[in-house]
């Protein structure tokens, strides 16, 4: 077994390094091992490093060696979720294979990409489960990964199309998570997953969590353990998904979902009534409201808005949103 402390980057990267081992036909390349020694020059230093790194410079190594040999907690957060597996589920291996031992590396992702145990099994003692085909064709295989998933990522399980109407009844989200309340904490995929994460020393996220977590940690909370430093990789994406995690949103897929959460909770606790049908519908009906008078707005909006618009979304003035006024409060007065 390999001292991590005992190495440097070009003992894992270099000609005859520890990577050469394992890949055949291995050659060291000199931009990688300069990438490489650029960020652990940073990581010592608590610096800033901007780097472009051109298709073949091998730059998933070049961040991740130096990061796993620094001894800091250090999160790396990628672009896509594809580049976030790629790293988990084939660079960490090889470097585990070439090194001889398991590394202190987790990986962290938002929470719908996790089956939540609590709704997974109100959805077994609804009427959905067995008078819906759509569910009904893929629940034998999520009852299999439910009973043999280690993580509960739904990844894991290609065979559900991502676009499948169940993974809206089972998927973990921030409008349904409760938290150590939850009967099915301890046995929670999240629950298990941030704990990896909080004794792991290299974390791996991607951006949308990422900025999650920092608008989080604004308000007290956060989802990734403390850090060291962050390597941002595909990073001419961060500015626009800055801007999702420090706005609000609204829309009519999440007011849809809030709404059959609530009927089939008050449904499985027998307390539906009229008067809970009442308040259920005029949530709808101030939604729709809302939306359509989003729709219409015209007042000096520019045909680029307008376009914009049409194709769903759109910029909002200050004069917007106080025309919007009364169908921003009755949603909130029917919530």
């Amino acid at each position: 077994m390999t001292d991590l402390r005992s190495l440097s980057v070009h003992d894992v990267l270099g000609e005859g390094g520890v990577l050469s081992r394992v890949i055949a036909g291995y050659t060291a390349r000199p931009s990688q091992l300069a990438m490489a020694e650029m960020v652990e020059q940073s990581l010592l230093d608590e610096g800033v490093a901007l780097i472009e790194a051109g298709t073949g410079t091998g730059k998933t190594f070049a961040y991740l060696v130096p990061a796993l040999l620094s001894g800091k907690r250090v999160v790396i957060a990628t672009g896509t979720r594809a580049l976030q597996d790629q790293i988990a589920l084939r660079d960490v291996p090889r470097l585990e294979e070439a090194l001889g031992m398991k590394l202190p590396v987790a990986i962290l992702k938002g929470l719908g990409n996790y089956v939540c145990l609590r709704r997974y099994e109100e959805l077994l003692q609804s009427a959905d489960s067995v008078g819906r085909p759509d569910i009904v064709r893929h629940l034998p295989l999520l009852t299999d990964f439910v009973r043999t998933s280690a993580s509960g990522d739904r990844s894991e399980l290609p065979s559900i199309p991502d676009e499948a109407p169940i993974w809206g009844f089972v998927e973990s989200g921030s409008d349904t998570r409760i938290g150590p309340r939850c009967r099915m904490h301890d046995r929670c995929f999240i629950t298990k997953a941030r704990k990896a994460a909080e004794e792991a020393r290299v974390v791996i996220v991607n951006h949308h969590l990422f900025f999650a977590d920092l608008a989080l940690r604004s308000r007290g909370a956060n989802v990734i353990p403390p850090y060291d430093a962050v390597v941002f990789d595909e990073a001419h994406q961060v500015g626009d998904v800055m801007t999702q995690f420090f706005g609000v949103s609204i829309s009519t897929g999440k007011i849809d979902r809030l709404i059959r959460d609530i009927d089939r909770t008050v449904s499985s606790l027998r307390l539906a009534s009229e008067i809970s049908d009442r308040l259920l519908r005029t949530v709808l009906l101030t939604t729709s409201d809302l939306f359509d008078a989003a729709g219409v707005l015209d007042g000096g909006v520019a045909e680029g808005r307008r376009r914009a618009r049409n194709e769903g979304r759109a910029p909002l003035t200050s004069e917007d949103r106080e025309q919007l006024r009364d169908e921003l409060f009755s949603l909130e007065s029917a919530l």
